[in-house]
């Protein structure tokens, strides 16, 4: 998946998408069924290795909520990776919301493992997303930003 970015996109954000752009390639998997949810896997650009294949979003009905159900780009073991964790959510919940029409406003909901400290360590610090943590769950908003998107699709 390949993007362009849009002038409203915020210089911190910008600047990460653009680094994180080119060195890595996110692909989205995308299941042809009624659920709304798609697999997304990040390889390096260089090396073609697949260096996550655990990223999941899918829409939760009941809860009316973009749910992230698994984030983990293991980006913080890289070299030079500041800010890059950060662009790739950004990359992934804008590309969900705009695959599947959600606007601005729709609520997400990240789900935690007990003991988890994604919420200090990760979605506290995201400066353009508004979160909370809930009961260990964390919840926010989705900005509706703008990020126009290429995207390379897999269906299975």
């Amino acid at each position: 998946m390949s993007f362009k970015l849009i002038a409203e996109t915020p210089n911190f954000i910008y600047n990460k998408i653009k680094l994180f752009n080119t060195s890595y390639l996110l692909r989205a998997w995308i299941e042809d069924n009624k659920e709304k949810s798609i697999l997304y896997v990040m390889s390096d650009k260089v090396t073609g290795q697949i260096t996550a294949n655990d990223m999941m979003i899918l829409y939760d009905e009941k809860e009316k909520a973009i749910k992230v159900q698994t984030f983990y780009p293991n980006l913080h073991t890289k070299p030079n990776s500041k800010g890059l964790s950060a662009a790739c959510f950004y990359i992934l919940l804008h590309h969900f919301a705009e695959y599947f029409n959600y606007p601005a406003g729709t609520k997400i909901w990240a789900v935690m493992t007990e003991g988890d400290k994604a919420f200090e360590k990760f979605y506290s610090k995201l400066r353009d997303f508004k979160f909370i943590e809930i009961d260990g769950d964390i919840y926010g908003e989705f900005p509706g930003l703008k990020l126009q998107q290429l995207i390379e699709i897999h269906r299975f």
